[in-house]
């Protein structure tokens, strides 16, 4: 009866697991036209600039890969010296 259980257990957690990295691929899915509309935006975790096509982009960024970019111009970001 134990082993029934634990593997009821373990089981349930697997599957509520999968149901849950599905969503996470969903949320990935994003529509993004290939218009050019150059942003400049900033990450809020690390202060790093990056230009993206469109704003679309930015946030299927964020969406997909956890990322915090904000848009800070329009335009492409200022060149970054060393």
């Amino acid at each position: 009866m134990k082993c029934f259980l634990i593997l009821l257990v373990v089981g349930s957690v697997m599957f509520v697991t999968s149901l849950e990295s599905e969503q996470d691929d969903q949320e990935c899915i994003m529509g993004c036209t290939p218009h050019l509309e150059p942003i400049c935006a900033k990450s809020s975790s690390n202060g790093t600039l990056r230009t993206f096509d469109n704003p679309c982009m930015m946030l299927l960024e964020n969406s997909c890969y956890k990322a915090d970019y904000k848009q800070i111009s329009r335009g492409e970001c200022p060149e970054q010296s060393n």
